[in-house]
């Protein structure tokens, strides 16, 4: 599983060479209007890859100039180191991405906040169910078009806002009760990087609701509630990654 996710990955990186020849978006074969959707992927399967396929993706993120698929790519490899090298790699990554957001002319926040505040009124309407599927996009999309000349979201740009305006409040308390079960189970899978990956672009971008991406993020999903690893962030079987029948997560998984 996890050398078909670094496959899919690798053979976008083509397609965005070409098209970055071209002067087109860096789509890759994902389809989309711009970079985001290659991006996502290339984000998820990074701390799958070893060195030299992280080290290529990490070109091709660069050229993608997705601020958060950067993010979530920072995020996760902070998460796989241990210790204080763990929450030097987080603040390392809070000030990086706090310093390049000011780079935006529209930043990131602004966009997004102004377009959840315009389905205020339908969604307290009905708080605690939601607007049901797809409520979002019979909404929101018509509110923009009157209201500002920003572009048009028929998704919200993040897979929580959009599940807590379509599912309700109920919903929200569903998702928060799977979280919590799975994430002990996660959290140890030698598939963590990518999940963390995946939770920070789904607090920023609609990565669940693309036809294209949805498919392997499942899929990650799946094998990481399928079977922990011991040797992943886990301290109490440090003795067990240290023998011979389980070396751990040295520089030799990575080759």
């Amino acid at each position: 599983m996890r050398w078909a996710v670094v496959a899919a990955a690798l053979t976008q990186l083509p397609f965005m060479a070409w098209q970055r020849s071209q002067g087109l978006p860096l789509t890759g074969w994902t389809g989309g209007p711009g970079s985001r959707y290659a991006a996502v992927l290339l984000a998820v399967s990074l701390p799958l890859a070893p060195i030299w396929g992280q080290l290529l993706l990490g070109v091709a993120l660069a050229f993608s100039q997705s601020f958060l698929a950067l993010a979530a790519v920072l995020t996760a490899l902070a998460t796989m180191m241990e210790g204080r090298l763990r929450w030097l790699g987080l603040a390392w990554m809070v000030g990086c991405m706090a310093v390049m957001a000011t780079f935006r002319p529209w930043p990131l926040w602004q966009e997004r906040l102004d377009a959840w505040r315009l389905v205020l009124p339908e969604w307290s309407s009905s708080p605690w169910l939601g607007m049901g599927p797809g409520g979002w996009g019979s909404t929101v999309p018509l509110r923009q078009w009157t209201s500002s000349e920003a572009e048009k979201w028929p998704q919200a740009h993040s897979d929580l806002v959009q599940w807590g305006v379509e599912m309700g409040v109920v919903g929200m308390l569903l998702l928060l009760a799977w979280t919590v079960l799975s994430a002990g189970r996660l959290w140890r899978s030698a598939f963590r990087g990518s999940v963390v990956a995946l939770g920070v672009l789904a607090l920023g971008f609609h990565p669940f609701h693309s036809s294209v991406l949805a498919p392997w993020l499942l899929l990650i999903l799946g094998a990481g509630l399928r079977e922990p690893s011991p040797d992943v962030g886990c301290e109490k079987d440090a003795a067990w990654a240290t023998s011979p029948s389980g070396p751990g997560l040295s520089w030799r998984y990575w080759l």
